[in-house]
């Protein structure tokens, strides 16, 4: 398994940081190779210093694509590849390290000494893969030279040239250099290039996910084989593996940072959209109709319950009375008529047991 790391912003601050990296790295657990896609201008040394070190001790492969500038402190972080290749519109440049410094004389000496320490540093690093001195590179640093793919991989700083342009997701260039005639003479190439081939530029498609996650899509349509991007406040980062789902309900597969499938939302036609409305309405009614029918019917139960109880408690006091009628003596008739009538006088009219008392009457009589 592969994974993929993308630089295609400037080095620290609100660019690519050393932390993103490491996350990043941190999730690749499965990843026996890691690619490092790279296209920009620099920025804070020591940040560079940061990432160069997570490559190079990750235990991974390390690949390393330039697809674009690669300059200043970019370029040591490419020093980290194993394997190094330069696209064919891609520029490699190196020069001396900066920075802006306030104080004294003593200050000033302090970071002319700390630049030359960095400076060495860039050296030695670069010196592992070139054919170069010391002293050569020293002095293509202090003329800040651009390298072609060819003579970059004419002088050992990369292995070699794929054989097509890879689009580039996302470039920031924010701070303009002495150099950058170099960069609008290489934007000049693009656009012949695409002139001649007749094809129009490209645009990236900036949308989200429906938990309203913003991401970017590499080209204007979501296609198998388009690089996906995570937009976050620290940058961009390629969508983690698996399936997502677009706000508009389209769900992509992505694996390794790119659309593997896309499977296209569920369309409903107008007719079918008023049918299942009014189907949701006609249920919501037959609800409220159940509801009020169940309603009803626990009231009955309620009511049959209490009066069940009543006539319960009054058969209770009917044979009670009964009992009191067995046992009187022989004889006293009289007084057993006289007790069948008060049972028969105790119970209403229309009452369940009103049979059952008048046949108690007759019988005695």
């Amino acid at each position: 398994m592969e994974g993929h790391i993308y630089i295609y912003q400037e080095i620290g601050g609100a660019g690519v940081t050393a932390r993103a990296i490491q996350r990043e790295l941190a999730r690749m657990t499965d990843a026996q190779e890691v690619t490092v896609h790279i296209s920009s201008p620099g920025g804070e040394v020591y940040e560079g210093y940061t990432i160069y070190n997570l490559l190079k001790n990750s235990g991974k492969k390390i690949n390393v694509k330039i697809e674009g500038l690669c300059a200043s402190i970019a370029t040591l972080i490419a020093m980290a590849g194993d394997n190094i290749t330069m696209t064919p519109l891609s520029e490699f440049m190196i020069h001396n390290p900066s920075g802006a410094i306030e104080g004294d004389a003593r200050a000033m000496k302090d970071a002319a000494t700390q630049l030359d320490a960095i400076k060495k540093t860039l050296v030695k690093a670069y010196k592992k893969r070139t054919k170069l001195s010391e002293a050569e590179l020293w002095e293509m640093m202090d003329k800040e030279t651009y390298l072609s793919p060819k003579e970059a991989i004419k002088l050992g700083f990369v292995d070699s040239q794929t054989e097509r342009l890879k689009a580039v997701a996302y470039l920031d260039i924010t701070k303009k250099t002495n150099k950058m005639s170099k960069l609008e003479q290489l934007i000049a190439k693009v656009d012949t290039l695409i002139k001649n081939t007749g094809i129009s530029k490209i645009k990236n498609l900036e949308t989200s996910l429906d938990n309203g996650t913003p991401i970017m899509i590499e080209g204007e349509k979501v296609v198998q084989g388009a690089a996906v991007f995570i937009v976050t406040p620290e940058g961009q980062q390629p969508a983690p593996d698996g399936e997502h789902v677009l706000v508009d309900g389209t769900v992509i597969a992505v694996v390794g940072g790119k659309i593997e499938s896309v499977s296209a939302p569920v369309q409903c036609k107008d007719d079918e959209k008023d049918a299942l409305k009014a189907e949701n309405e006609a249920l919501k009614t037959q609800l409220a109709e159940m509801t009020a029918k169940a309603t009803e019917a626990e009231n009955k139960a309620t009511e049959l319950s209490t009066n069940l109880t009543n006539y319960a408690e009054q058969l209770t006091s009917i044979k009670a009375e009964l009992e009191e009628v067995k046992n009187l003596t022989v004889g006293a008739q009289t007084v057993q008529a006289t007790a069948s009538t008060k049972v028969v006088q105790n119970i209403k009219k229309d009452h369940p047991l009103d049979g059952f008392a008048k046949s108690l009457v007759s019988l005695h009589n």
